[in-house]
């Protein structure tokens, strides 16, 4: 397959679909690849400088097989009344479909989400895509789908997207912008300034001693989204 191919197939990711919002501020645009052999911890916070809530993300993951890898996440939310809840805890199977080697990396991910108060668990699949365009530049885009289950379920199928383009400045160093769009549900799709997207640059930075750093801002494009949400994780490889 060609790089052109490979574009024109991540393009059509991002555009093709149309439903809702099931990410959290602590998302982000994953990459298609496992390791092999590779464990690591994550700590992610995300703050909204208008309401001053933050968000707080623990993760681990370990790789099965040379192309299957497992995670689990938990967050807990901080709301304006400085209350500290749980938020949910999900499991993760991310598989690679492509050699490691290959200029277009794709993988699937299967994603069981589950939260308390009442509010519905999910189950995703998710489809990521990853093209090495140069030695320096990188693109991935992401089309996620998911169904809710136990109380209080929505209808339909919640979609959304995310891409980024990113530029590697130094062996330790990338920069870059990314994009994420939540649309509403297949039961329903939202007007444009009903959906949630967000876009803003983001950088990550590594050491040689495994730890790593990134830090993003995203800028929300429509009404119904945050105007500022900012973004750090620390990571260490184990």
């Amino acid at each position: 397959m060609t790089l052109r191919s490979c574009l024109s197939a991540m393009i059509g990711v991002l555009i093709v679909s149309a439903a809702p919002a099931f990410a959290q501020s602590n998302s982000n645009v994953f990459g298609s690849v496992v390791k092999p052999g590779e464990r690591s911890t994550q700590y992610r916070i995300a703050l909204d400088p208008d309401s001053g809530a933050l968000t707080h993300r623990l993760h681990y993951q370990a790789p099965l097989t040379d192309n299957l890898r497992w995670r689990v996440v938990g967050q807990l939310r901080d709301r304006e009344n400085n209350d500290v809840d749980f938020d949910y805890v999900q499991g993760e199977l991310l598989w690679q479909l492509a050699p490691a080697t290959s200029d277009w990396k794709r993988a699937l991910r299967l994603d069981v989400r589950v939260r308390d108060e009442d509010r519905p668990g999910f189950v995703s699949v998710n489809f990521a895509n990853q093209v090495e365009l140069s030695d320096q530049w990188r693109a991935r885009a992401i089309i996620l789908s998911a169904v809710d289950f136990g109380s209080n379920t929505r209808d339909g199928i919640f979609v959304q997207t995310r891409g980024n383009l990113t530029y590697k400045t130094s062996s330790q160093t990338r920069l870059g912008v990314e994009m994420f769009n939540r649309y509403g549900s297949t039961d329903g799709f939202n007007d444009f300034d009903d959906q949630r997207h967000q876009i803003g640059p983001v950088m990550t930075w590594s050491s040689g001693s495994g730890w790593s750093v990134l830090t993003s801002v995203l800028f929300g494009v429509t009404d119904a989204t945050d105007d500022t949400n900012l973004r750090m994780w620390i990571t260490k490889k184990l």
